[in-house]
């Protein structure tokens, strides 16, 4: 599937503004399928995105809901790439927009 981001024709100069400009365009919102540890983690957060552009700027929005999260990094700016106790001997799925 191509992903296209929406052309908008204005400048975002503050983080809280991108959710209003998005609806304001009418930006659709894009469902995220990706389970890369379904085996050993069945369960499955519900995860959306949009994204749009300014010819300037990139605007995304996500929208994770979950039962709970699970924090790896401890502090800002935390080395989250680092491997934790996962089974990581599954290489990553690609994942699917909808």
């Amino acid at each position: 599937m191509e992903l296209i981001a929406k052309y908008i024709p204005v400048l975002v100069f503050d983080a809280s503004q991108v959710p209003n400009v998005l609806d304001k365009y009418a930006v659709d919102w894009h469902q995220l399928w990706c389970h890369n540890w379904a085996k050993d983690f069945p369960y499955q957060p519900d995860v959306r995105f949009r994204i749009a552009h300014t010819g300037r700027q990139i605007l995304l929005q996500y929208d994770v809901r979950e039962n709970s999260i699970r924090a790896v990094a401890d502090t800002d700016n935390g080395r989250v790439w680092e491997k934790t106790q996962m089974n990581d001997t599954e290489p990553p799925k690609m994942c699917s927009v909808q």
